[in-house]
């Protein structure tokens, strides 16, 4: 059938029978029914995962209303299996310029530190790295928030 309609339609066939292809074999692998030779799904872990992503959207909201200099309550942080080499994470979303191509772009970084820091801290840092004046200048940056933070599993830093 995906072949009639590549033929049908030519390019735009094309471009979906390899959107139709890319989902088949996402939702193979998501429900480990990936073909042989793929690395098995395992699904605590897929759970566990899952778990972690829906932390993060219902934290998120609280992380953002938080002030500059507020400490970011424990119950805030979630637990990641990233292998970070510091004990704690954060998440910020930037707004802005791209200074290669002048584009307007929204992208995330992950800044990570050996201490529990605020969220007037953590927009520093990202700043002082990432902004256009800073050591790694990416952005022309209009507006940054913290979205995550994070410790790493099994740790209980506080």
């Amino acid at each position: 059938m995906f072949k009639g309609l590549q033929a049908l339609w030519g390019s735009f066939g094309e471009a979906v029978l390899r959107f139709a292809s890319g989902t088949a074999d996402a939702l193979r692998t998501a429900f480990g029914l990936a073909r042989g030779g793929e690395a098995p799904v395992d699904v605590p872990v897929l759970r566990q995962e899952l778990s972690y992503i829906r932390r993060e959207g219902e934290t998120a909201p609280q992380i953002a209303a938080l002030g500059a200099n507020e400490t970011i309550p424990e119950s805030l942080y979630t637990e990641s299996n990233i292998p970070w080499k510091s004990s704690f994470a954060y998440e910020v979303e930037f707004y802005g310029r791209d200074l290669q191509t002048g584009m307007f772009t929204h992208t995330s970084r992950i800044i990570t530190s050996s201490e529990a820091l605020t969220p007037g801290e953590v927009l520093e840092i990202a700043d002082t790295r990432f902004g256009a004046e800073g050591a790694y200048p990416q952005l022309s940056i209009q507006q940054m928030s913290l979205t995550g933070a994070f410790t790493r599993a099994g740790e209980v830093p506080f």
